[in-house]
């Protein structure tokens, strides 16, 4: 366009300055008209004879206008030439950009990529300098060799031949260096610009985290609790997996592609079991030997239904899986989120630009196309079927990760039917057919470090008491959570002085579904208690629902219960030191556990320090199955009718909760 208008000038410019010489010509013929009647007086001396000859043809008047005709003449054609080489600099100064532009229009990447490593490469060389081990300039010098971004967010990368496209973050082999050429491919087909980022390679790496970030993305992670000692140790001996129709996870972990697929019942302790898989040194050596010296990536997602909205839906699960990835491999943020990564290098969005859905599918997707011979990526992810969407779909994604792909995945669910159907031909195994031992060694653990069932166990009564563990395991049926509860009410009998008759007969009593258990411990429950616990149950189940970015606390319930509404709002502002709010949260702990039955549980965070953890401790359900019990219809119209007379606004308490929180905050 730029050249076209330049030519459009010229030709004007041209034009104009051809009739300014046309005038030029005509002015030139009157003068010399004049001079030549000039001669005609030229007897008189020099000087004067001039002088009175032109005095002789002009009148004064005349000779002013033909003065000022030349003087307008030469300062028109002084500037008509000047537009005219101007015109002919751009026209021409166009041409050479437009040579240069042809030149580099596939190789603009180059200068991206080259630019945006360029501050890397520096604090790679201030690092070394510096006695730093040098490890972010042998980063460096595994970037891509080219990476290929187009309009329609496709992307290629290219390395030499047979060589992957990272080496291992180990110590670099010899022949780890590389030829790094970027290409862009098919630009005049597809009319594609690259803009060239002048952002540090760091600082755009930590805005794309930034963009994927969200501030739940681990809170059930760390909310699961660890495995008891010693259980789930099976899984990493082969024998286990002899007699019984189940995949050989560890050769999975070793060898195997595509999705293997963890299926238990509600309770059977599939998230504990996803943790402790996660978590141990021995999954790790097993996935370094599938990596084959390939950098191993592990990133994971535990879905939590009574969570916030992103714990339990698909963007949040692939912002926290591609989280990880970016985390773990910074370059490999072009090839992924190619247009996240390119609106952050050119810096028009936002300070962090919030990744929609279609492109966290898309970057899943790249994710899945990175090919076994380059870099290799485990997904642990845990509890699909808490999943608050299609789960057929969600299985469909995860079981159609093709077998010369770069990434598998390692999932857990309830056997629902999608997931079923959806993980049918992928390696599996079924949790509570595998656990009984696991189940035997915490029951013997936690009961016989009772002080009363020691002596039991040594006096006439250890058969009986043997046995009575024994019982305990058979019933449970491979349900954790049913165990925990069930021991939780043996070490209570215990401490009341039961005798093992006593607790056998209570263990009779006992229903082995978990929520026909929960019906049966509300059934217990103190009658004094009961409209205090009711209030607690909607008050954690409103909690929930209303999705608040802030945590619902022991600290929280502890201003609920100690003020009414009305005094909510006439309470003046009065600061609580730390020491008061930690009494107050402590004694409100105690008040759930006296009340809730063990439905309601009190989650610390055990970074912090005892009082800190205590004042910010998170109050939730037991487990999901707890959250479904209650929603059914008849338990919660039974939990109403409690708190009935006087009429119980769950709304209007959290609300006064959160004032009088506000009130007494330092």
């Amino acid at each position: 366009m730029s050249q076209l208008y330049s030519a459009g000038h010229l030709a004007k410019g041209e034009e104009a300055l051809d009739r300014l010489l046309t005038e030029c010509q005509k002015v030139a013929a009157e003068i010399l008209e004049y001079i030549a009647k000039l001669e005609a007086h030229l007897p008189f001396r020099k000087w004067e004879s001039a002088y009175k000859a032109v005095q002789s043809v002009w009148k004064r008047d005349q000779i002013e206008v033909f003065q000022k005709r030349l003087e307008s003449l030469q300062s028109t054609l002084a500037l008509r030439v000047l537009l005219v080489l101007n015109a002919k600099a751009d026209s021409q100064a166009d041409a050479h950009r437009n040579g240069f532009e042809r030149l580099a229009h596939g190789n603009r990447e180059i200068v991206e990529v080259m630019s945006i490593n360029q501050a890397w490469l520096g604090s790679s060389v201030s690092d070394i300098q510096q006695g730093g081990d040098g490890s972010a300039g042998y980063v460096n010098r595994n970037i891509v060799g080219a990476i290929l971004t187009l309009r329609n967010g496709d992307t290629k990368v290219l390395t030499q031949k047979d060589q992957p496209i990272y080496h291992t973050l180990g110590e670099p082999p010899d022949d780890s260096e590389q030829t790094f050429v970027t290409v862009k491919e098919n630009l005049s087909r597809t009319g594609g610009t690259i803009e060239v980022g002048n952002r540090r390679h760091d600082q755009v790496w930590k805005e794309i985290l930034n963009a994927l970030y969200f501030r739940q993305i681990t809170d059930r992670v760390d909310e699961v609790s660890p495995a008891h000692r010693k259980t789930f140790e099976w899984v990493f001996r082969a024998s286990a997996f002899e007699k019984n129709p189940w995949d050989d996870l560890p050769a999975w972990l070793e060898t195997g592609t595509g999705c293997y697929w963890v299926n238990g019942k509600a309770g059977a302790g599939k998230s504990t079991f996803m943790k402790f898989i996660r978590e141990d040194q021995r999954t790790e050596t097993a996935l370094y030997r599938w990596a084959s010296g390939a950098p191993l990536i592990v990133a994971s997602f535990f879905f939590w239904n009574l969570g916030s909205k992103l714990q339990r839906s698909q963007i949040g699960l692939l912002r926290g899986l591609l989280f990880d990835v970016v985390e773990a491999q910074p370059d490999l943020a072009p090839h992924i989120l190619p247009g996240l990564y390119q609106a952050v290098v050119r810096g028009r969005e936002a300070k962090h630009p919030e990744p929609s859905f279609a492109e966290l599918k898309k970057g899943f997707r790249n994710l899945v196309g990175l090919k076994s011979n380059g870099i290799k990526v485990c997904l642990f992810i845990d509890g699909i079927d808490e999943y608050d969407g299609d789960h057929a779909e969600l299985s469909e994604l995860f079981a159609g990760i093709p077998p010369d792909s770069g990434v598998k995945a390692l999932i857990s669910s309830r056997p629902i039917p999608a997931c079923v159907e959806g993980f049918s031909k992928c390696q599996k195994l079924q949790l509570q057919d595998l656990t009984k031992e696991d189940v035997r060694i915490y029951v013997t653990d936690r009961v016989s470090e009772n002080t009363t069932f020691k002596q039991q166990l040594t006096s006439e009564d250890g058969p009986r008491a043997v046995s009575f563990l024994e019982e305990i395991v058979n019933k449970a049926s491979g349900v954790f959570l049913w165990v925990i509860i069930v021991v939780r009410g043996v070490l209570d009998g215990l401490r009341n002085g039961d005798r093992i008759e006593e607790l056998r007969t209570h263990l009779d009593g006992l229903p082995e579904d978990l929520g026909k258990l929960y019906q049966h411990m509300l059934q217990k429950l103190n009658p004094v208690y009961r409209r205090q616990a009711s209030e607690i149950f909607q008050r954690v189940f409103r909690s929930i629902t209303l999705e608040s970015e802030e945590p619902f606390t022991s600290m929280h319930l502890a201003h609920i219960e100690s003020q009414d509404p009305e005094t909510a709002l006439s309470l003046p502002l009065h600061p609580l030191s730390i020491d008061q709010r930690y009494k107050k949260s402590l004694s409100m702990e105690v008040r759930i556990r006296g009340r809730c039955c063990g439905l309601v549980e009190v989650l610390h965070d055990y970074n912090l320090d005892v009082q800190l953890r205590t004042i910010n401790s998170r109050i939730t359900f037991l487990h999901r199955t707890v959250a479904e019990f209650l929603q059914n219809e008849e338990v919660w119209n039974g939990l109403l009718a409690l708190t009935s007379k006087p009429k119980f606004e769950v709304n209007l308490s959290l609300l006064a909760g959160y004032l009088i929180e506000t009130k007494t905050h330092e």
